[in-house]
């Protein structure tokens, strides 16, 4: 996906239920432009649109 101009957010479904109002605000973070770089933590993978990946 990231190859053909997409970025790519993933969220454990836990911290999705539990703490969704920093979800919610990580998205709008993503969608703003506010992040963009990569990012690998325990509760976030983002890979933006033209990122390093594999």
């Amino acid at each position: 996906m990231v190859a053909n101009g997409w970025g790519v957010a993933r969220f454990w479904n836990t911290h999705i239920f539990n703490d969704r109002v920093s979800v919610l605000e990580t998205i709008v973070a993503i969608l703003e432009k506010r992040l963009t770089a990569e990012v690998r933590g325990a509760d976030l993978t983002f890979v933006p649109a033209g990122g390093r990946h594999g």
